[in-house]
């Protein structure tokens, strides 16, 4: 199955109306981000939402608004995700992702998309190799090999081609080193995680794929997170 990568990227604005980075839309009033893409003004304190987050449809390219979740947003020195309540229905063309699990991902090939300084408008399409899982201040990640990820592709989706589903959210860029590798190294936050923070996906974490349409809206009801911490790396 070819990947659709337009039918469920937004692209998230800053105040200004530059991009800020990538998200997708993973349920029919549920778009999702890394934290560290939105503004300060916009990122929930004491459990109070943010000020509005304003998103750009890829398909279509029609405009939103958005609130952050509050129980559902884990800053950038945690988790680093968030999720985003549209405040209208999906526009005509804009499709969620299926999510699938990131289990028995390692050594698939992977598509992604997302919005970098040549093209921060349009966007332009990565792809690249899953190369298995590993750790960061204790939390799970899996590493990527892609030559086109970089800044602003913060929150793409990453479509596993094997399987045919999303399995992650790019988040990370590892800086080049004294020797000049590690430039094409990239990681990304599982689905997994994803479905931990946002308990309203009818999702099995178990299964290899996880078949069942998300739901149609799905509400807060408990929150979990962690203490984990990135430094030495780049957010995209």
């Amino acid at each position: 199955m070819k990947a659709d990568l337009i039918s469920g990227i937004v692209r998230i604005l800053r105040p200004d109306k530059e991009t800020a980075g990538t998200g997708f839309v993973v349920a029919e009033n549920l778009a999702v981000t890394c934290a560290h893409v939105l503004a300060a003004a916009a990122q929930p304190k004491d459990g109070q939402a943010g000020a509005d987050v304003v998103l750009v449809f890829r398909a279509g390219g029609g405009r939103t608004v958005a609130a952050v979740v509050p129980e559902w947003f884990r800053p950038a020195d945690a988790e680093d995700v968030a999720f985003l309540q549209l405040r209208v229905p999906l526009p005509q063309g804009v499709l969620p992702f299926p999510l699938g699990s990131s289990q028995g991902a390692s050594g698939h090939s992977f598509q992604t998309f997302g919005f970098p300084s040549a093209s921060p408008e349009e966007g332009i399409r990565g792809d690249g190799h899953i190369l298995g899982e590993t750790l960061m201040q204790g939390m799970r990640v899996l590493q990527l090999k892609s030559s086109e990820i970089t800044p602003s592709f913060s929150g793409a989706p990453v479509f596993d081609k094997a399987t045919s589903r999303v399995v992650g959210m790019v988040n990370a860029i590892a800086p080049q080193d004294g020797y000049g590798r590690l430039a094409e190294t990239a990681f990304m936050i599982p689905s997994e995680t994803l479905r931990l923070i946002c308990p309203g996906w009818p999702y099995p974490i178990s299964s290899p794929t996880w078949a069942s349409p998300p739901s149609k809206n799905p509400t807060p009801n408990s929150s979990s997170g962690g203490e984990e911490r990135w430094r030495g790396f780049s957010m995209p």
